[in-house]
């Protein structure tokens, strides 16, 4: 059984595996969507640079002391 930080670092893993482009509301995996970014799973459309930000920001909160750019 995994830990609950255990999952949310296999998550970031994720994240970061697929560029930040991962829907905040569902986790789909944004990376090969076309250029508007609108998520087939849940329907939210989403700007690249407001993804990065938004993980980026998530990361830092959840992991202040290892966090890395």
């Amino acid at each position: 059984m995994h830990t609950s930080n255990e999952r949310m670092l296999a998550h970031w893993w994720m994240v970061k595996g697929n560029q930040y482009m991962v829907c905040p509301r569902c986790w789909y995996p944004l990376v090969s969507i076309d250029e508007n970014l609108k998520c087939p799973e849940c329907g939210d459309s989403h700007e690249p640079e407001d993804l990065k930000a938004l993980w980026v920001a998530w990361h830092a909160k959840m992991y202040p002391v290892i966090h890395e750019e």
